[in-house]
């Protein structure tokens, strides 16, 4: 069975807002910030930046967007 990429979406807002009752997070969270942060995390943590380009970011904006966040990647 083929899921369409809106189900997939709609799947993971209903399974995110469900696992954000219990916790002190007060904004709204989406697969998008997830993957920002999971990025964030992992580059931080020394993950290689070619993981992060797998995800679809060239690494212009790699750098650009998550240098300041990272220190590791100055």
């Amino acid at each position: 069975m083929e899921l369409s990429s809106s189900l997939v979406v709609f799947i993971l807002y209903a399974l995110l807002d469900k696992s954000l009752v219990s916790t002190v997070i007060q904004r709204k969270v989406s697969p998008h910030w997830l993957r920002h942060s999971h990025a964030s995390h992992s580059l931080d943590l020394g993950a290689p930046v070619q993981l992060v380009r797998v995800w679809g970011w060239g690494i212009a904006y790699i750098f650009a967007y998550y240098q300041p966040l990272c220190p590791r990647l100055a």
